[in-house]
């Protein structure tokens, strides 16, 4: 049994690209989704023993943390409702 991680990895993923893709002031949120998306898969490979997929995801979460990083104040507007104290930023 997979738990669904699969799935949840799949539809995270598309969700993570259409939010990215369509450059909004919602966008950044993409790259939360495709954190779960990687956490997903990453869960996936481990409970099937499907190394390649565990060890894509994880140097893939890698990337997506520094995304995150680099996104931060994106995000706190967005999660904030534009309120991030950061200037403008």
């Amino acid at each position: 049994m997979t738990f669904g991680f699969d799935w949840a990895g799949s539809a995270l993923g598309i969700i993570g690209a259409l939010l990215l893709a369509v450059n909004t002031r919602f966008s950044a949120l993409g790259w939360v989704a495709w954190f779960g998306s990687n956490l997903s898969w990453i869960g996936y490979g481990l409970q099937t023993n499907t190394a390649s997929i565990a060890v894509q995801n994880l140097l893939l979460l890698g990337t997506t943390m520094l995304a995150l990083w680099r996104y931060k104040g994106q995000l706190l507007a967005v999660i904030s409702g534009g309120r991030t104290g950061l200037g403008g930023h």
